[in-house]
């Protein structure tokens, strides 16, 4: 190998793994997620008809927590609502909603127009969870475990082959640890 090669290959790992420091890096995620319970959007129900509860990070039991940060406004997270309602029929997790830049009016029309995926749903005008989680846009997904770890956060629409891979991956490995 030439000198000049040997040079190129040497830079291209050092892009690499600052790439890779740059990633792990999110600015502003915590470990946990903060035990808060947020407001619920008015007039949303379940699908047995109850009046559809506020998100609150500690209410999930042993479950896996999925928290979908979105907006009504937002294109990409328009594109996933499908794989979403797919995805809240997987028992071993629990999906809830936070709106980002969002009134409580759009998102119950959103909601009711398109079905609802969600076991709760919130607007974050404070981004207390959004901060937390290190969002820098949606949709971004945070799954977090029974002892509010954030295990991951996972960028993207649900309806990414990238972004299905890894969230089965994750509830799968999550569903075989010991619960904290």
């Amino acid at each position: 190998m030439t000198d000049h090669a040997q040079t190129l290959l040497d830079r291209r790992y050092v892009l690499v793994a600052l790439a890779s420091t740059l990633a792990a890096c999110r600015p502003g995620q915590s470990e946990f997620m903060p035990a808060v319970t947020l407001a619920p959007v008015a007039g949303l129900t379940s699908r047995s008809g109850q009046p559809l509860p506020g998100v609150a990070t500690e209410a999930q039991g042993s479950r896996l927590l999925v928290v979908n940060f979105w907006g009504t406004w937002c294109p990409t997270c328009q594109s996933e609502h499908q794989a979403l309602m797919a995805l809240s029929n997987d028992p071993r997790i629990k999906l809830v909603g936070v709106a980002i830049r969002d009134t409580e009016r759009a998102v119950a029309h959103y909601l009711a127009q398109r079905g609802n995926p969600y076991e709760a749903v919130s607007i974050d005008h404070d981004r207390t969870l959004a901060g937390a989680a290190g969002l820098r846009g949606v949709p971004t997904k945070a799954l977090v475990s029974a002892d509010r770890r954030i295990i991951t956060t996972l960028v993207g629409p649900a309806n990414s082959e990238g972004v299905q891979a890894q969230l089965s991956a994750v509830i799968k490995q999550a569903m075989q640890q010991p619960v904290g």
